[in-house]
């Protein structure tokens, strides 16, 4: 196997499903050979930032040529009373945006669909913006991409921020 996009998915699947760990995963790519090992080892890089899909690590190439912030991956995201709202693929903790990697994979079922528009709502009641974007668009549209994301994130940083705080889960 050599194509990153099917690696991520390989490594980041357990830990998104709290299989195992990345540090547990990091230990077991150090007992291996490192000959071939050089695309795992950048993989699990950017799953070590909390990168959960191949989609997400998708996202995260793209946004590097944006300009802005570094987000946090996967944060999860609390109200002001503590309770927790969801966890956004892509956070800017400084003006509480979220960019969400929406792939037809992950919610293609109706339980995932409906609990992907509940934290979409959620996310919304508590005055966060959400800017969707599927998967395919960062590969057809980088451009337009990349051109909402930055507009979304100055609409989002002329308002006050909301009362809401997150927390890294990586």
């Amino acid at each position: 196997m050599r194509d990153a996009r099917d690696i991520t998915e390989m490594l980041a699947d357990p830990v998104q499903r709290a299989l195992c760990t990345v540090a547990q995963l990091s230990a077991e790519l150090a007992e291996c050979n490192r000959r071939g090992s050089a695309t795992p080892r950048r993989v699990l890089t950017a799953v070590s930032t909390g990168i959960r899909s191949a989609a997400e690590r998708d996202a995260q190439r793209l946004w590097r040529r944006s300009g802005l912030p570094e987000p946090w991956w996967n944060a999860a995201v609390f109200d002001s009373g503590g309770t927790l709202l969801g966890v956004a693929d892509a956070w800017f903790d400084e003006i509480a945006f979220a960019w969400e990697i929406n792939s037809y994979m992950w919610h293609l079922n109706p339980e995932a669909y409906a609990r992907e528009q509940e934290k979409t709502a959620l996310f919304t009641a508590a005055g966060i913006p959400v800017l969707p974007t599927q998967p395919t668009r960062l590969h057809v549209a980088p451009d337009d991409v990349l051109r909402e994301l930055c507009s979304a994130y100055q609409h989002a940083a002329l308002r006050p921020r909301p009362a809401v705080r997150a927390v890294r889960t990586s």
